[in-house]
């Protein structure tokens, strides 16, 4: 749609305006017929007016009621039957949707309460195989250093003995430092092996 001024003189309105101020107009002189934009005539203006004062004359000399708790009621109507108490009516369709709305909602809640206890089951479980792997490589590290240090006194006494002379004291200061090393390191892995499990 494009607006072309030469269509159209000062002064104009265009067939969709003119149609639009018809439509305005028209409701404009159908709230004006009624009396204060609601009633059709004056009485009953004069009868809203009179409930009105009634219930507010009420509401001032009477105390506040107190209101009881009614028991829930519950009756099978057939069409043209009067009810036995006040209320509201649903018919069998708005009955099963309140009841399935109901069920719904249980159901919803039962599914997201299900999802988060799910969710935080696996977060955990997660957090545990993540340590349990953590742990089950230091010990691995801590059991080969174990090892090595086993094996490494185990040659340097194999070679005490079948060189028992020569430089003896050498490979004792040796398999020392050696097992003093191997000492210190089993120590930290031990170590972070016990800070790793917190």
């Amino acid at each position: 749609m494009t607006y072309d001024p030469s269509e159209q003189q000062e002064g104009q309105l265009s067939a969709d305006e003119q149609d639009s101020l018809a439509v305005g107009e028209k409701m404009a002189e159908q709230e004006e017929q009624l009396l204060a934009g609601k009633y059709k005539d004056a009485e009953e203006l004069e009868k809203a007016y009179v409930e009105l004062q009634s219930k507010f004359s009420e509401g001032k000399s009477e105390e506040p009621k107190q209101e009881t708790e009614e028991e829930p009621q519950f009756t099978q109507l057939e069409e043209g039957e009067s009810a036995p108490f006040a209320g509201t009516l649903f018919n069998p369709t708005a009955t099963a949707q309140l009841i399935a709305d109901r069920e719904f909602r249980l159901t919803d809640c039962d599914l997201r309460v299900n999802y988060e206890i799910n969710l935080l089951t696996a977060r955990r479980d997660l957090e545990y195989n993540l340590l349990q792997v953590r742990y089950d490589s230091l010990e691995e590290r801590s059991t080969a250093l174990s090892n090595l240090r086993d094996q490494e006194i185990a040659d340097l006494q194999e070679m005490v003995r079948k060189h028992p002379n020569r430089n003896s004291h050498w490979f004792f200061a040796g398999g020392f430092i050696a097992g003093a090393v191997t000492s210190i390191a089993i120590f930290f892995a031990a170590r972070e092996i016990a800070q790793g499990s917190q």
